[in-house]
């Protein structure tokens, strides 16, 4: 009895063991408490979700939408403010409703000034004054920098809200995708859901603030969409160019389906560009060409160079015409052929070599030919409305030379461009019969719109609009007049990250490179993460003696952006600068994969090898930029200077 009195009171002072399995559900609940209550604070402090803020996704989930509800409405969602117009429309389509939405990139987005003055909106407003019973709704849904692929996602969401007439205005952003949203385009979709998930928490939207404030400091005072810096150094092969034409064709045929097994109207644009007044970004030899040939083409592409700039264009042409033929894909020749077959009035010929000269640009940042001919072939096969906009401008313009007179820039249509646009698209609404009654379009109403409109349009006051003048003038070679604009951009919206990094760019090609430097370092305290922002203030401290701070931003640019040849090429010569001929080899090889025909970089390692001893590789890539650039004068010194001391 004793015992067992014993063994009771033992087995009272036992702890009570709790399993594994509860503990695992005390420690979720407490977590889930613990971030529950977190959730309210920050819900109660006002804090919004990463989702309400931007898209992580730039547009290439799906996930996210381009409009959200807001009570009756549909509105633009404030996170994709950047990159589309606000806009809105009923979220429940009247009887008497006709709603047509416009998808394309930031050309018919209405770039450099908005929504206001595109083309949508003057067709929208023609439409409602010429059909007063209906209900009209014209939406810009077009994106910046927006190609084919992203377009078709906006495509899949504008179909839920019961479209009538897709506009598509599609075509000189595919290169522009490829360079720079490969990885985007290639992401995990458990990974996409998991981010999504997370970007839906105002914990992880409150990391998320904290670690922007860290490291990208002071957020920007106007909202400023800025499109996508499109770097030279990105060249495209024919082949690559092929593969894209073709990935367009089908993003294209796609849309287009989707959109006709939903019972909606499409009407298919051809893209305009600036071919006259706009130099090609790149130009490559094409076929490897033989030492004579090239000494030729490069001989006769001097000279005629220099007759035209004596406006001796006879003559110009004869050698420019031989060199062309030498070097056929050579964007740069076709380009200067065209300007002495402008110089003759031989405007047949210069309106060809100029499509040319754009066909073979090697860094494209406008439409191919090729685009615009799937667009035809598309439309024709399909029965669809098309408008040949590039083939109307062509036509609007004198000599059929199409430049500034409509084009902005490079791409984006001028005020007038827009205006042009919106009466084509009227006349074949209405001759179509897409509202269902059939009006004729009136000249005097739509010039009275366009009479009303104009005051409204301010440009002086418009950061957006002298940031793009400056990227004319800059296209153009007057960098003193684009520094101007870029300083008048940046009075008005001091944190500009586009006006900031081309007025860096801009320094630094006049030689202004302590001014260089502070811009670009005021680019860098607002993204710490721009890969060219760190590679021109690299290249300007490497210019002012700072090379040891030059080389760590250029190695920042390098891994912020691994595919930027510019990048490396300036790492390379902040080693030099700082006397680290060794470690000034391999950026510069690295780059030479990238662009193999481009001479300065040849010499470059030709004299970092020298420097190093290697002087049988020096000789070979100075004699390689002699190939590629006879009149090379750096290479030619140094070459002769390497044969007249051969032992060192």
């Amino acid at each position: 009895m004793r015992r067992t009195k014993t063994r009771r009171r033992a087995k009272q002072n036992v702890p009570h063991r709790i399993n594994l399995g509860r503990k695992i559900l005390f420690a979720s609940i407490s977590v889930v408490i613990f971030f529950g209550v977190l959730e309210l604070i920050l819900w109660l402090t006002g804090i919004p979700t990463l989702l309400d803020r931007k898209d992580p996704f730039r547009g290439f989930s799906g996930m996210i939408s381009v409009f959200t509800q807001e009570g009756d409405v549909y509105r633009t969602r404030r996170a994709s403010l950047d990159t589309f117009n606000d806009q809105s429309f009923l979220a429940e389509k009247p009887p008497h409703g006709i709603r047509i939405f416009c998808l394309g990139e930031s050309s018919s987005y209405g770039f450099p000034w908005g929504g206001e003055v595109a083309f949508t909106s003057i067709l929208g407003e023609a439409l409602a004054v010429t059909h007063p019973r209906l209900h009209i709704e014209a939406i810009n849904a077009s994106g910046v920098s927006y190609a084919i692929y992203r377009l078709n996602i906006v495509a899949d969401e504008l179909l839920r809200y019961k479209p009538d007439i897709f506009i598509i205005y599609s075509g000189n952003n595919e290169f522009v995708e490829s360079g720079f949203f490969d990885d985007l385009r290639r992401q995990n979709a458990v990974t996409t859901r998991l981010e999504y998930i997370l970007a839906q928490s105002r914990t992880y939207s409150g990391m998320q603030w904290v670690w922007e404030r860290l490291n990208k400091g002071p957020a920007s005072t106007a909202r400023v969409p800025i499109d996508v810096v499109r770097d030279g150094s990105r060249i495209f092969s024919p082949a690559e160019k092929k593969l894209i034409v073709e990935e367009y064709r089908r993003q294209l045929e796609r849309l287009v389906s989707r959109a006709q097994d939903s019972g909606v109207k499409v009407i298919l644009c051809t893209v305009p560009c600036n071919l006259r007044q706009w130099r090609p970004e790149a130009s490559t030899l094409g076929s490897a060409l033989s030492a004579s040939d090239t000494k030729e083409w490069s001989s006769t592409l001097a000279t005629g160079a220099r007759q035209l700039d004596a406006k001796n264009f006879r003559a110009a042409i004869l050698n420019l015409d031989q060199a062309s033929k030498l070097a056929s894909a050579h964007a740069q020749t076709q380009f200067l052929l065209a300007q002495a077959y402008e110089g003759e009035g031989r405007w047949n010929d210069a309106q060809r070599a100029y499509s040319r000269a754009c066909d073979n640009d090697a860094a494209p940042c406008r439409r191919l030919s090729a685009i615009n001919e799937v667009i035809r072939e598309l439309a024709g096969r399909r029965n669809l409305i098309l408008l040949d906009i590039d083939r109307f401008f062509v036509e609007q313009s004198e000599h059929g030379l199409l430049g500034f007179n409509l084009i902005e820039d490079y791409v984006h249509p001028t005020r007038k461009g827009h205006e042009l646009i919106a009466w084509q698209l009227w006349e074949a609404i209405e001759q179509a019969g897409a509202m269902g009654e059939k009006v004729t379009p009136s000249k005097a109403v739509f010039d009275e719109i366009l009479a009303k409109r104009r005051p409204l349009l301010q440009t002086t006051n418009n950061a957006v609009w002298l940031y793009n003048q400056g990227v004319v003038l800059q296209n153009q070679g007057n960098a003193a007049a684009a520094i101007e604009k870029y300083r008048a951009s940046l009075a008005i919206a001091p944190n500009y990250a586009g006006a900031l990094l081309n007025l860096s760019k801009a320094l630094l090609d006049t030689g202004q490179y302590h001014e260089a430097a502070s811009a670009a370092e005021r680019l860098i305290k607002i993204d710490p993460r721009d890969p060219m922002g760190h590679n021109n203030l690299g290249f300007a401290l490497a210019k002012t003696g700072r090379a040891d701070e030059a080389i760590a931003h250029c190695q920042e640019a390098v891994r912020l952006n691994p595919t930027i040849a510019k990048c490396r090429i300036n790492l390379g010569f902040s080693f030099m600068c700082s006397g680290q001929y060794k470690e000034a080899v391999q950026p510069y090889l690295e780059a030479l994969k990238m662009i193999p025909d481009d001479p300065d970089t040849h010499n470059d390692l030709g004299f970092a090898l020298e420097k190093t001893g290697h002087i049988e590789q020096a000789t070979l890539h100075y004699r390689e930029a002699l190939r590629l650039r006879p009149d090379h004068p750096l290479a030619g010194d140094n070459l002769k200077r390497i044969l007249q001391n051969p032992v060192r």
